[in-house]
């Protein structure tokens, strides 16, 4: 029996009604170590047949009835994971495969831990040690080297911290028995060892956004007839900058928007793009129930017109596609939108830059802390630590409180 294996539960499926009436029933499980998952939604609840007619796709238990998901989840969970004895570069070859991510988490981990596996400690190049070896001398090592590189706190911090998420999934595998040596190893702004500042934090005022996405529309090459990305600009380019700056959407959240999305006064938000593909739920919502994917954010007046008037294709149900009809692809987005736009201004703002200025805005103008945080989806803690700054608006108030 695997040592990590919680007891299995007696679970059945959970009825819906859908808004057309329809029932379907919902499978759902819980893990080893307690988090509840679905493993789909299906007409049936069953049992319906012996032996069960599905499989498996990804995380979802395709044909068949609910039960026989449940069934086969827990089967699955409850099969001993082999004890391991491989590298650290051998189980981080492995580790998006056994627990897979978003997509782009993935992406994100395998570039940081690739930074580290070539690095040299104690006369071994990391991928080449026992994962099992690892201790937290090592770890500090590693710490060491990566800020002898020149990297900023910030930059290091994310790194470790994709080393100690690899690790505590190698420890359920039973590749480790002696703890997480990455376990609360960040580093602090202040370390004398850091030699690079971090990205200055700056807050875009609503006027120098609205200015930015309109700039965006007007882009031209030095060609006599336009283009068709140019005619596509022209149409396009500026609503799709201000759902940035007047929705503080993220930017994968922006390019699988779809027409239905668009309700009156509000702009529903419940997926995730990265590479032309898309995921339901956004950043913190990717592991809920399909129906509580969603959070709906505020439209103003003005960025409602402009999506309304946008032209309805009938190629494609995306919102805002790219000329040929497909989704945009976050690196041609950025050559083909946003880098010409800071060219032709002079300035050099960061998308996510714009996410950040309207929350600071938001909670500037009073708006309550709960709501904002729930319209941007995360927590209000989140709020306060990554995106919220200070616009230097009060001092008047305080100079009268004080009075």
């Amino acid at each position: 029996m695997h040592p990590h294996r919680t007891h299995r539960r007696r679970e059945t499926p959970r009825k819906r009604v859908n808004p057309s009436g329809q029932i379907v029933w919902i499978a759902r499980w819980t893990d080893r170590h307690g988090e509840r998952h679905k493993a789909g939604t299906f007409k049936l609840k069953g049992p319906c047949r012996t032996p069960a007619e599905g499989h498996w796709s990804g995380a979802k238990w395709v044909g068949c009835c609910a039960q026989h998901a449940i069934d086969a989840a827990y089967d699955r969970e409850a099969e001993p994971r082999p004890a391991r004895t491989d590298t650290l570069g051998a189980y981080a070859d492995l580790w998006p495969k056994i627990h897979p991510r978003a997509k782009r988490t993935n992406t994100e981990n395998a570039w940081r831990i690739g930074v580290v596996l070539d690095l040299e400690i104690d006369g071994l190049a990391l991928r080449d040690w026992p994962i099992d070896d690892i201790r937290r001398p090592q770890a500090l090592a590693v710490q060491a080297k990566l800020l002898e590189q020149g990297r900023a706190a910030e930059g290091v911090t994310g790194i470790i911290r994709a080393m100690s998420a690899m690790t505590h999934d190698a420890i359920d595998d039973g590749v480790c028995q002696d703890g997480n040596p990455w376990l609360r190893l960040g580093v602090k702004r202040t370390d004398p060892r850091v030699t690079k500042a971090p990205r200055p934090k700056r807050v875009w005022t609503m006027k120098q956004m609205h200015a930015f996405a309109a700039a965006a529309g007007h882009v031209r090459d030095e060609r006599d007839e336009p283009t068709g990305l140019e005619r596509w600009r022209t149409v396009y380019a500026e609503p799709m900058l201000r759902l940035l700056s007047d929705c503080g959407l993220r930017l994968g959240e922006l390019p699988g928007l779809e027409r239905r999305d668009l309700r009156p006064g509000w702009l529903r938000v419940g997926r995730t793009a990265h590479d032309g593909e898309t995921q339901a739920g956004t950043k913190t919502t990717h592991h809920l129930p399909d129906d509580e994917h969603w959070r709906d954010v505020p439209l103003p007046p003005s960025t409602e017109a402009m999506l309304r008037a946008l032209p309805a294709r009938l190629d494609t149900p995306l919102l805002i596609p790219t000329p040929t009809g497909l989704m945009w692809r976050e690196r041609n987005w950025r050559r083909d939108v946003w880098a010409p736009a800071c060219a032709a201004l002079g300035i050099d703002p960061r998308p996510q830059e714009f996410r950040a200025s309207w929350e600071s805005i938001m909670r500037a103008a009073g708006v309550d802390p709960a709501d904002l945080a729930d319209y941007a989806g995360h927590s209000v803690k989140t709020a306060d630590a990554r995106y919220v700054q200070a616009l230097k608006r009060s001092a008047d108030q305080v100079r009268g409180v004080i009075g």
